[in-house]
């Protein structure tokens, strides 16, 4: 029986806030270096539209060298992909942040890792700490719901307290949405997402 393949993959994300990514460039080429020789590039740099309305430009390149050339070139983005066989290596630089994404086998990954991280320190990254999901979020594959008719009639308060008692079945939500029909004008309904304004009305 052949051992099962576990492909393994990480992002790190660290902060960045300058105008290009000239400072990059060295510690960039290191990197790469220290690699297996990558058997497929794909690299491009994006030019944000300007105020007079011009399109957004991107630029491809099919080798690192020149890729790094245009580092200290301002723009929007700078992006790069390199597969090496089954693992792979991404970086990505915006305003909003360096991305650097790992994929492939359990001890590659684990050596482009120690390559990256070393990347980072030279360069004096800070990361930026992810937070995790809310756990509800993720594990929570269910709805709940119920019909009720009423027999008689009640007034607001007596309904709203129904709605209470239904809340404390449900338990807190993650999202609540109300509506809002008036008699004088049928044809017309507000949506309300928070459940105090919608009892206020």
């Amino acid at each position: 029986m052949e051992p099962k393949k576990v492909t393994v993959q990480l992002q790190l994300r660290y902060e960045w806030k300058e105008p290009n990514a000239s400072r990059l460039r060295k510690p960039l080429e290191d990197l790469i270096a220290a690699l297996p020789p990558a058997n497929w590039v794909n690299a491009n740099v994006t030019q944000a539209a300007s105020a007079a309305g011009e399109f957004e430009q991107q630029t491809d390149f099919s080798n690192v060298p020149e890729w790094l050339d245009v580092l200290g070139e301002a723009a929007k983005s700078y992006n790069l992909s390199l597969s090496m066989g089954p693992n792979s290596l991404a970086v990505s630089i915006a305003a909003s942040g360096l991305i650097v994404g790992i994929r492939g086998e359990a001890e590659r990954a684990k050596e482009i890792r120690v390559q990256v991280d070393r990347f980072a320190a030279t360069v004096g990254l800070k990361a930026i700490q992810m937070t995790p999901p809310d756990v509800a979020l993720r594990t929570s594959g269910f709805r709940r719901s119920g019909s009720y008719r009423l027999l008689e009639d009640v007034t607001a308060s007596d309904w709203l307290g129904a709605v209470e008692l239904f809340r404390t079945w449900i338990g807190e939500t993650q999202m609540f949405t109300g509506t809002i029909v008036m008699k004088a004008d049928p044809g017309t309904t507000q949506e309300l997402r928070s459940v105090e304004k919608w009892k206020g009305s």
